[in-house]
C-alpha cells in the first residue's frame, strides 16, 4: 500500500564531467536525485605502495599472486602532492548535497582478495571514500555488489606485517579512523556460500561510526553467472546463485541494522515469483533498472514487458524508488524512460478510504486489546462500530437462526447480547425482530459501566422497549431466562486471544439445550514470514519481553513463507467443557524458497451460523472487514530456512488460575528458544 502520491526517480552515473551541469540538466529533466561516484572511476588510488617483484611477500601469501603480476588495471592515477584524489565539496552547496546526491562507492575494489597488499589498499580505499561521504553529509551511500569467496580458498594466516606495509602511516580522521592491519590470525576455512566476509566486517563498522547515513546495498536479481549462463552449460557445473543469500549474509553478520537497506538491480531475466515476492519482506529502499532492460514499443519508445512491469509495481506498493542507469536509445535521453517509470506508477489502483485511513498503522505494532480485564474507551468503541462488513453479516446469522427456529410466529424469542458494548449487536438484533416480524426479548449484557451509561441513554431515546440492559460479567451473571440465542463479539485477532472460549464457557449455563450460540466455532491461523521491519521494530525495545508479545499490526512489509495453517479450534457450546480451553499444536510448512524466518503471523475465521462467516485468513478474507488486523508472534533470534526444507513450529495456549498465555518456537531445521514459558512477558489476565 503506497504512501507517496508519486514516484521518485533517480539516475546513476559513471562520472560527471561538470558536477553542476550534470545535476542542473537532471533536475530540469524531472529526476529527484543522482547517484554520483565519490572519485573518479579510472583513480584507482594506491595508499599501500606494493613491495618490490623480489621482496618477500606476508608469510602464508605463497599461493597467491604475487605483487609484481597484480593487474594493471588495479594500480593507481598518478598524482601529484597537490592535487586532491576527488572533487571539492564547495561545488554545490550543503543542501544539495543532503538532498539530491547519493554517493556510490568505487566498485573495483576487491575486499576479499587473496593477495594481501591488494586487499588492505582496498579497505583503506574504502574508508577514504567513506570519511568523504560522512564529509559531505550525504543521506545514502551506495555501496558496490558483494563478491562470492570461492568454495577453494582459504584466508592465509597473517603471523607478520611486511616492512613495506609497517611505514606506511595511512590517513586518519579523528571521527572516523581507518581500520588497522591485522597482526595475527589464525587459518580459517570459509564455508561454502561465504559471501563477501571482510566486506561485511567493514560495512558494520560503518554502521557503528555514521548513525545518519543510511548504506544501500546492490545487488541484482539474477547473479551475473546465471545471467551468463546457456542451455549447453552443465547444470552440475554451474550451480545456480541465490543472490537473496547475498544480502542475507551480510545483513546477518550487520545484526540487521536498521540503517542498512538493499538496492535490487533489474535483470534481463526475472527469478521465480515466489523469489520475488520474497524482496517484499525485506527494506528494499530503490530498483536500479538499467536502460539494457527495455524494449522498444511500435512508436520506438521504451517500455518492459509484462512481468518486468508486474514486479515493478509490487515493488511500487512497498514505495520503492526508482534508479536508471545506462546509456539511453532515444533521442530524447533519459526522460522517456522517466515518463513510462511514472505513467506505470500512475496505473496502480486507488487507494480506498478505508486503507487511506489505515496508512499510519502500517508496520505499527501495537499491544492486543484485554476488553475482559480492560475497560474500552468510547474512541475504540466508535472505531469498530463503523465496519461495514461485520454486523452485516451477523444480522444475516441472526436472521437466518431465527428462519430456522421451528417456533410459532407468536412465541417469545430471548436473545443475549453479551458484551454488548455501545450496542451494535443489539441493533442488529433489533433489525431482524423488524424484518421477520418475531417477538423478541432481548438481553444486552455488558460488564464496562461506561458503556452501560451509553446503552441506557439508546434505550430511552431509541425506544427499546424490549430490551433489558444489565451490567454485568457474563461469566457471573444470574439470568432470569434461558436464552435462544446468544450472540456475541468477543472475538480477537488470533481468534481466542480476547479470551472468548473462557467467557462463553462461563455464559452457556443460560443458553438452552437446543440453543444456538453466534459465532458457534472459530479457529485460529497462523503461518511464518520474514519481515526485517517487523524485526527491528520489536529489537528496538532491547529486551527479551517484547520479543515474547504477540501484537496487532497492519502488515504490510512482509513476506508470508507459506499458506496460514489451522492451529486452534473452539465450538460453542463448548459440550467438552471439563477438558478445558489449553491447546497444543505442531504445525509444518514446506519451504519453496531460501528465506529468513523473523515470527509468525496470526489470524481468525468465525462461524457465525452455518456457512455465514467473518474471516481475517487471506485465503478467506471477509472483503471490506476492518475490525481486526493479525497479530504477529516475533523470535528472538531469525531463522535462515532454504528450499526444500521444512520449516516446524510449535503453539501453545496455557492457563493458570488468574490468566492465560501462549508459548511458541520452531524445532526444526534449527530449534529456537521457547518464547514466554509461563506466561512470563505476556499474557491475558481472567
Amino acid at each position: 500500500m503506497r504512501k507517496n502520491s508519486s514516484l521518485s526517480v533517480g539516475v546513476d552515473t559513471n562520472f560527471a564531467p561538470n558536477l553542476v551541469q550534470t545535476l542542473t540538466d537532471y533536475r530540469t529533466g524531472g529526476f529527484d536525485f543522482c547517484c554520483l561516484p565519490l572519485c573518479h572511476p579510472r583513480n584507482r588510488r594506491q595508499l599501500v605502495p606494493y613491495p618490490k617483484a623480489n621482496s618477500s611477500t606476508t608469510p602464508g601469501d605463497e599461493g597467491a599472486s604475487s605483487p609484481a603480476t597484480a593487474p594493471q588495471s588495479a594500480g593507481p592515477q598518478n598524482l601529484t602532492e597537490d592535487e586532491a584524489w576527488t572533487r571539492s565539496d564547495m561545488l554545490l552547496d550543503s543542501s544539495q548535497w543532503t538532498t539530491v546526491v547519493v554517493g556510490k562507492m568505487s566498485s573495483w575494489l576487491d575486499f576479499e582478495s587473496e593477495d594481501y597488499f591488494i586487499r588492505l589498499n582496498s579497505e583503506k580505499v574504502f574508508w577514504q571514500e567513506a570519511q568523504w561521504a560522512i564529509h559531505l553529509t550525504l543521506p545514502a551511500l551506495l555501496l558496490p555488489t558483494p563478491t562470492i569467496t570461492p568454495h577453494h580458498y582459504i584466508p592465509p594466516p597473517v603471523t607478520s606485517i611486511p616492512p613495506a606495509v609497517s611505514t606506511v602511516t595511512p590517513p586518519v580522521s579523528p571521527s572516523l579512523p581507518p581500520t588497522p592491519a591485522p597482526t595475527s590470525a589464525a587459518t580459517a576455512v570459509v564455508p561454502p556460500t561465504v559471501c563477501a566476509a571482510n566486506y561485511a566486517h567493514l560495512i558494520y563498522d560503518l554502521l557503528q561510526r555514521a548513525s545518519f547515513m543510511a548504506l544501500w546495498l546492490r545487488i541484482p536479481l539474477v547473479s551475473p553467472t546465471d545471467s551468463a549462463k546457456t542451455d549447453d552449460d552443465d547444470t552440475d557445473e554451474y550451480e545456480s546463485e541465490d543472490t537473496w543469500e547475498w544480502w542475507n549474509h551480510i545483513r546477518t553478520r550487520c545484526d540487521h541494522h536498521t540503517n542498512l537497506s538493499v538496492v535490487l538491480e533489474v535483470t534481463g531475466d526475472l527469478p521465480s515469483e515466489e523469489h520475488l515476492s520474497r524482496w517484499c519482506g525485506e527494506p528494499v529502499k530503490a530498483l536500479i533498472i538499467p536502460t539494457s532492460v527495455f524494449m522498444r514499443n511500435a512508436k520506438g519508445f521504451p517500455v518492459l514487458d509484462q512481468r518486468h512491469q508486474r514486479f515493478l509495481m509490487s515493488m511500487f506498493d512497498h514505495d520503492v524508488q526508482v534508479i536508471l542507469t545506462g546509456q539511453p536509445h532515444h533521442a530524447s535521453g533519459l526522460v522517456p524512460y522517466k515518463a513510462f517509470l511514472q505513467t506505470l506508477y500512475s496505473r496502480l489502483p486507488a487507494v480506498p478510504y478505508q486503507d487511506q485511513a489505515e496508512l499510519s498503522y502500517l508496520d505499527y505494532l501495537q499491544a492486543p486489546l484485554q476488553p475482559l480485564a480492560d475497560n474500552l474507551e468510547s474512541q475504540t468503541y466508535e472505531t469498530f462500530e463503523k465496519d461495514p462488513i461485520k454486523y452485516k453479516r451477523y444480522e444475516e446469522a441472526v436472521h437466518a437462526a431465527v428462519m430456522d427456529m421451528k417456533v410459532s410466529d407468536n412465541t417469545e424469542i430471548v436473545v443475549m447480547v453479551l458484551g454488548a458494548g455501545r450496542g451494535p449487536l443489539v441493533k442488529a438484533v433489533l433489525s431482524v425482530a423488524k424484518s421477520t416480524g418475531r417477538n423478541f426479548k432481548v438481553f444486552a449484557v455488558e460488564k464496562n459501566p461506561n458503556a452501560i451509561v451509553t446503552l441506557k441513554n439508546m434505550k430511552i431515546t431509541q425506544h427499546w422497549d424490549n430490551v433489558t440492559i444489565v451490567s454485568a460479567d457474563m461469566r457471573y451473571w444470574e439470568a432470569p431466562v434461558k436464552a435462544d440465542i446468544i450472540v456475541s463479539e468477543l472475538l480477537g485477532s488470533f481468534g481466542d486471544n480476547e479470551l472468548s472460549p473462557e467467557c462463553l464457557d462461563g455464559a452457556q449455563k443460560f443458553l438452552k439445550p437446543d440453543g444456538i450460540s453466534i459465532p458457534y466455532s472459530y479457529t485460529s491461523y497462523l503461518a511464518p514470514l520474514t519481515s526485517e521491519k517487523l524485526y527491528n521494530e520489536v529489537k528496538a525495545h532491547n529486551d527479551v519481553a517484547h520479543f515474547e508479545t504477540p501484537y496487532v499490526v497492519k502488515l504490510h512489509s512482509v513476506h508470508l513463507l507459506g499458506k496460514p495453517q489451522p492451529c486452534f479450534t473452539f465450538v460453542h457450546p463448548n459440550r467438552d467443557i471439563l477438558l478445558g480451553n489449553d491447546r497444543f499444536t505442531t504445525l509444518q510448512f514446506h519451504m519453496n524458497t531460501n528465506a529468513t524466518v523473523h515470527g509468525f503471523s496470526g489470524y481468525f475465521q468465525a462461524m457465525l451460523y452455518k456457512n455465514i462467516n467473518i474471516s481475517i485468513n487471506p485465503e478467506t478474507y471477509s472483503i471490506g472487514m476492518f475490525s481486526w488486523f493479525p497479530i504477529f508472534f516475533p523470535i528472538r533470534a531469525p531463522i535462515l530456512v532454504h528450499e526444500g526444507e521444512t520449516l516446524v513450529i510449535t503453539m501453545k495456549r496455557a492457563s493458570g488460575k488468574s490468566r492465560v498465555w501462549y508459548e511458541w518456537d520452531i524445532v526444526a531445521p534449527t530449534s529456537c528458544q521457547i518464547h514466554n514459558p509461563n506466561g512470563r512477558s505476556y499474557f491475558m489476565s481472567l
